[in-house]
C-alpha cells in the first residue's frame, strides 16, 4: 500500500488552514514546502497577503516570478497570488486551472479573478455576470463555506459599484445574514468593514471589526482609512496602537499618512518618511511615504525624491512608478491620468497621487475633483478610494491642511 508523501500532507494541511483563516498554521506549513512545489509557493504568497506581512509576500512574488506552474494546481494558487498585483496575468493562470480541472475552490478565486478585473474596468457586465456563475456554481457544489460566501460578498459588491445589480434591501439583508459565517476568515472581516463601510452603515463596519480580539495586519492596514469616514485620525490611531503585529514599511505606512493629520505628530511622520525612503524596503510602500511628505513639505521639495526613486525602479509599468513619475515631471494632469486608461487597475493610484498633489500645490478645488474621480469608478478594494473619501472629509473639518504651500507647478 503506498504511503502519502508527507510533503503532499502538509500542502494539503497548509491549504486547509489558508482557507479557513487560520493563516499563522498556513504559513508554519507551507513555508517548508514552497521550494518543493509552486502551488505551495503561491499558497504561502496569499497566506502572507491574507495576513498583511507585504514585504513578506512582495519576497515571495519576487521568487515566484522565476517559476514556472506546471499542474493545475500550480496555476490556480500561484494565479491566485499573482491576483493582487496583476490580474491580467492571474486571469491567464487561473483560467488554466480552472479548464484542466474544474473545482468549486478554483471557481471561486476565478470569480474574485472577474470581479476584480470588472472593477478595475469601471465596469464590465459579461465578467460582472460570470463571476456570479462562478460562484454560484461552486456554492452548488460544496455549500456555504466561509471562504465562498467571502469572495461571494465581494462580487456582490463589485456588482452594485459597477450598477449591474441595484443596492436593495434583500442585499443589505443577504449581507448581515452571512456575516457571522464570514467574519470567521480576516479577509471577510475587511470585505464586511467595506461593504457596509460603502453603503454608510458605518455602526455595522465597527461592530465587524469589534468582532475579533485576533486582527491580522491586514484587518489592521486595510481598515485604517476606511475608519477615517466616521472617526478622527486621533481616534484611530489611538485604536490601532499596538495592534500590528508585524511592522513593515505598509503598516508603517498607513499609521504614518494618520499622523500626517494630527498636528502634533506631523514632525515625527516627517522624521518616519525620512526614514524610510533611506531604507528603500519596499518600492510600493515608499510611493506612500513621498505622496505624504508632498502633503507635508510641498511639491517642489519632494519632486527630486520622487524622480529619483522613479528611476531606480525594478518593475516596468507598476502604478507606484507611474505615481512617482507624475510627481517628478511637469506635465498636464489630464494628459497623464488619459493614458492610465490603457493600464488596467493602475488608474487608482495615480489619479489619487493627482489628487495629493494638487492639494500640495494649494488647489484644493481640483484636489476634490480629483479625489472624486478616483472614487467614481468604485474601486473598493484600492486603498486608494478609502484616502479619497477620507482627505476630502478632513479638508472641509481643517481648511487650513496642509500648511505647507509652495508655488504651483509649470505644465508644458
Amino acid at each position: 500500500k503506498a504511503e502519502v508523501p508527507e510533503g503532499w500532507i502538509r500542502v494539503f494541511q497548509g491549504q486547509l488552514a489558508l482557507y479557513s483563516g487560520k493563516t499563522d498554521k498556513a504559513i508554519e506549513l507551507l513555508q517548508q514546502e514552497a521550494e518543493n512545489s509552486v502551488a505551495a509557493h503561491g499558497m504561502l504568497a496569499v497566506a502572507y497577503f491574507f495576513d498583511g506581512r507585504m514585504l513578506d509576500y512582495e519576497l515571495a512574488m519576487g521568487k515566484l516570478r522565476e517559476r514556472s506552474p506546471e499542474t493545475p494546481e500550480d496555476h490556480l494558487f500561484a494565479g491566485q497570488a499573482w491576483s493582487f498585483i496583476d490580474v491580467e496575468k492571474a486571469s491567464e493562470m487561473v483560467e488554466h486551472a480552472v479548464n484542466e480541472r474544474n473545482s468549486p475552490l478554483a471557481r471561486a478565486i476565478y470569480a474574485k479573478v472577474k470581479a476584480t478585473k470588472a472593477l478595475q474596468a469601471g465596469g464590465d457586465p459579461k465578467a460582472t455576470e460570470s463571476a456570479l456563475r462562478d460562484i454560484e456554481a461552486a456554492r452548488s457544489f460544496v455549500g456555504d463555506t466561509p471562504f465562498l460566501l467571502t469572495i461571494r460578498l465581494f462580487v456582490q459588491h463589485v456588482a452594485i459599484k459597477t450598477e449591474y445589480v441595484s443596492l436593495s434591501p434583500d442585499l443589505i439583508h443577504e449581507a448581515r445574514e452571512i456575516a457571522d459565517t464570514v467574519k470567521s476568515l480576516p479577509v471577510g472581516r475587511v470585505y464586511l468593514i467595506q461593504f457596509f463601510a460603502d453603503i454608510g452603515d458605518y455602526e455595522f463596519a465597527e461592530q465587524v471589526w469589534a468582532s475579533s480580539n485576533h486582527k491580522s495586519d491586514f484587518e489592521t492596514i486595510a481598515y485604517i482609512p476606511v475608519a477615517l469616514q466616521w472617526k478622527s485620525p486621533e481616534e484611530v490611531l489611538e485604536l490601532v496602537e499596538g495592534l500590528i503585529r508585524f511592522p513593515g514599511p505598509y503598516s508603517r505606512c498607513a499609521t504614518t499618512m494618520v499622523m500626517a493629520l494630527v498636528p502634533e505628530k506631523r514632525a515625527e511622520a516627517r522624521r518616519i518618511c525620512e526614514e524610510q525612503l533611506r531604507c528603500q524596503t519596499s518600492y510600493a510602500a515608499l510611493a506612500g511615504f513621498v505622496r505624504i511628505l508632498l502633503l507635508l513639505d510641498g511639491a517642489n521639495d519632494v519632486r527630486n525624491k520622487a524622480a529619483a526613486f522613479s528611476d531606480s525602479w525594478t518593475t516596468p509599468y507598476s502604478s507606484s512608478q507611474r505615481a512617482m513619475e507624475y510627481i517628478a515631471s511637469p506635465v498636464d494632469p489630464e494628459v497623464y491620468l488619459e493614458g492610465m486608461g490603457r493600464l488596467p487597475g493602475r488608474w487608482t493610484e495615480v489619479c489619487y497621487t493627482i489628487a495629493v498633489s494638487q492639494l500640495a500645490e494649494g488647489n484644493r478645488d481640483e484636489a476634490v475633483r480629483y479625489f472624486e474621480r478616483c472614487t467614481e469608478r468604485g474601486a473598493f478594494g484600492s486603498v486608494f478610494y478609502w484616502w479619497a473619501n477620507a482627505l476630502p472629509k478632513y479638508m472641509d473639518e481643517h481648511p487650513d491642511w496642509p500648511q505647507a504651500v509652495p508655488a504651483g507647478r509649470q505644465v508644458e
